[in-house]
């Protein structure tokens, strides 16, 4: 695991513990799923927190602090849906027998804190620019397409 320096976000650590976790397993898969599951994982572990560290970089306030949130969105969208894609070629890989039902199982889990994080930070997000901006045309628009609260992934007993 990886050691939580004070200022980095709880969301960036718990990716970074997801991603480890990943490079780890993925390097005891057998040779003929490299290129199927393997790279996809690792990729999209990798994606994640590349999505993540962009939305964090995002400053937004001024005259064009519309546009920055919508962009900051955007990148917090991005690597929700990544963490998804990610669950869900895990379990494939489980079925595949590229990785143990024990490391689906820890994916899982991983996975579900990462995406139950960002979608938090998004709802306190839309309310600190509210009350900041006084921006109320924000609360309509952005409860369209909003991102909610999904199920965990299948967790193997």
């Amino acid at each position: 695991m990886t050691q939580n320096p004070q200022s980095e976000l709880v969301v960036v650590t718990r990716a970074k513990e997801l991603c480890s976790y990943i490079m780890n397993v993925t390097q005891k898969s057998p040779k003929h799923f490299r290129f199927t599951f393997i790279t996809r994982l690792q990729n999209l572990s990798l994606n994640v927190i590349e999505n993540i560290y962009r939305a964090n970089d995002i400053l937004f306030g001024g005259k064009h602090g519309t546009e920055h949130y919508a962009e900051r969105l955007e990148y917090q969208r991005k690597a929700l849906t990544d963490i998804r894609v990610l669950a869900y070629f895990a379990f494939l890989s489980m079925e595949q027998q590229c990785i143990l039902p024990k490391q689906y199982e820890q994916i899982s889990k991983l996975s579900t804190d990462c995406q139950l994080l960002p979608t938090a930070s998004e709802n306190l997000l839309e309310k600190i620019y509210i009350l900041r901006y006084n921006f109320p045309g924000l609360q309509q628009t952005s409860s369209i397409g909003r991102i909610g609260f999904s199920k965990p992934c299948c967790i193997v007993s």
